[in-house]
This record gives C-alpha cells, structure tokens and sequence, in this order.
C-alpha cells in the first residue's frame, strides 16, 4: 500500500484467477451486480476503478479476457490463466 491505500500489487492475483476458475459465465466487476463479480475474490471495498485496474493487468499478461474499458467485463479465463492454475496445483 503507498500512503495507506490499496493499489494493484496489493491485489494477489491467485484469488481472482480460481475464483474466475469456478464460474460458468463470464464475470462482471463492482457492487451492485446481480452476476458474479471479481469483487468477491479481492480485499473488501476494493474501488470499482480499481478492480478494473488489476483486471486490465491480467488482461494484458494474457490469463484473463474481458474488457476494461468501464462496461460489465465480461472477464473469463484463457487458456494461459487456467495453465497457470494447473502448473501452481502441479507445484504443491
């Protein structure tokens, strides 16, 4: 945290990629959604621009698709992000 506030590097990413491990559907991010929300996979109260800041994070290093542009997401796991699940379960 820099000056007591929660940034992306704070977020792990290990929950967010076994939470988007479990659902059917795609994922949508923030609060007041009636469907999955990453929400439930970060620290509590996580600022909705930034959910979709460490989304865009995961985007970009390929594990997770979606989008980040403020609409509902529609973030799911690629096959890189479901390697890494593997390859971390392979591990233990």
């Amino acid at each position: 945290m820099k000056n007591g506030r929660l940034q992306c590097k704070d977020i792990p990413t290990r929950p967010i990629l076994d939470f988007l491990a479990k659902q059917t559907a795609w994922t949508t991010y923030g609060t007041s959604h009636h469907m999955p929300t990453v929400q439930d996979a970060m620290p509590p109260d996580t600022p909705s621009a930034l959910q979709l800041a460490k989304m865009a994070q995961l985007i970009r290093a390929g594990l997770v698709d979606g989008c980040d542009c403020g609409c509902r997401g529609d973030f799911e796991l690629t096959n890189k992000g479901i390697a890494v699940l593997a390859d971390q379960a392979d591990a233990r």
